[in-house]
């Protein structure tokens, strides 16, 4: 199992087990602006990465998220404070629970925020989060009037590497390992991230761990089928990321590390049906 940063080790399943109760159960008590800085401080993520409690009053309470990243758009850049720029509002009836739980969403905004960003296709940015979407709309309507060229069909391995050579994330390049057909004319694809020699460590990616990870997924074999489940696929996998390396109280509660059986023991104890 990983190691966070800055020397925590994360819990074991018996651990967890033992600390789920403190999430959801007690008398519950109003959430203030106090106890919302209280409960996010308990939070921990990778180095950089901090939950920020706004409002100052119960009744505008919201969490943001801000993190360490170079600007997407300033090549070279360093790393500098940015935040995730969307307020997820939280109520005052929320638990300890539910907060964590919000927190968890809004990081997984911001990440999916960043890979939508870092990716590209023969230089396009082609999963911007900040296309203007009624310009896009008008564009799209206009488009639909003339004829659409066909969308070409990978049916080797060697087809999809083709189409990958004109992708990058986070600068770094896409290498298909496996191309297995698959029924109803699919495949299942296991791309690796790699960095080119010539290629500066993007400090973004070394902390969302994206150097060397395999992404496996199962496919259509045209292009635009191929190019959309693979970002849907860098999505889940760095949500499988965050729900392993965020803790509460020391405690990774969301990890799939948690053995099923110690959830279902928990569920009936508790009477969750």
């Amino acid at each position: 199992m990983k190691i966070m940063s800055g020397g925590m080790a994360p819990a074991w399943p018996s651990q967890i087990h033992g600390k789920l109760t403190s999430l959801h159960f007690g008398a519950k008590k109003e959430l203030t602006p106090a106890s919302l800085k209280s409960i996010l401080a308990d939070i921990r993520y990778k180095e950089g990465y901090y939950f920020v409690a706004h409002g100052n009053n119960p009744n505008n309470l919201a969490i943001q998220v801000t993190y360490m990243a170079p600007d997407n758009f300033e090549p070279g850049s360093k790393a500098k404070i940015r935040t995730g720029t969307i307020h997820h509002p939280i109520s005052a009836n929320s638990t300890p629970g539910q907060v964590v739980q919000r927190a968890l969403v809004a990081l997984m905004a911001v990440d999916e925020h960043e890979i939508r960003e870092n990716f590209k296709y023969k230089g396009l940015r082609i999963f911007h989060p900040h296309f203007k979407l009624d310009d896009l709309s008008r564009f799209l309507e206009r488009r639909a009037e003339k004829p659409t060229p066909p969308d070409w069909v990978h049916t080797t391995k060697a087809d999809v590497q083709h189409l990958l050579n004109d992708c990058t994330t986070m600068d770094y390049k896409l290498k298909v390992e496996r191309a297995v057909q698959a029924p109803d004319n699919k495949f299942i694809l296991v791309v690796k991230i790699v960095k080119p020699p010539n290629v500066t460590v993007n400090p973004c990616a070394v902390a969302n761990g994206m150097i060397n990870k395999r992404i496996t997924f199962v496919t259509g074999k045209s292009t635009t089928k191929i190019l959309r489940n693979l970002m849907e696929a860098l999505i889940d996998e760095q949500r499988r990321e965050i729900k392993f390396d965020l803790r509460y109280k020391d405690f990774a509660m969301f990890s799939n590390e948690v053995p099923i059986s110690h959830v279902v023991e928990y569920a009936r104890n508790r009477n969750i049906r």
